[in-house]
């Protein structure tokens, strides 16, 4: 970022995790090709390396709500879920 984070900025990324956290939505994990994931992050030299790095072609993805992202896995049920069992 060109500027850095205010306490301000710090707080509004607070609350809306915290909202993110009540509304207890699901991961959802998929799978698919490097290609496939390669076409859900255009432009996203990060997730290039990422992907240049894992040896399989089969990659997993996590799904909460209409976020999505790489992730190897596993990860707990929902984000209100840590310390529950899946």
């Amino acid at each position: 970022m060109e500027t850095p984070f205010t306490p301000e900025d710090l707080e509004r990324i607070e609350a809306r995790m915290r909202e993110i956290v009540k509304a207890d939505l699901p991961f959802v994990r998929e799978e698919g090709t490097k290609e496939q994931a390669r076409a859900f992050f255009p432009g996203e030299p990060y997730k290039e390396e990422l992907l240049a790095d894992i040896p399989e072609e089969t990659v997993s993805l996590y799904r909460m709500g209409n976020f999505l992202d790489l992730c190897r896995g596993p990860t707990c049920p929902a984000p209100g879920g840590w310390g529950r069992s899946s």
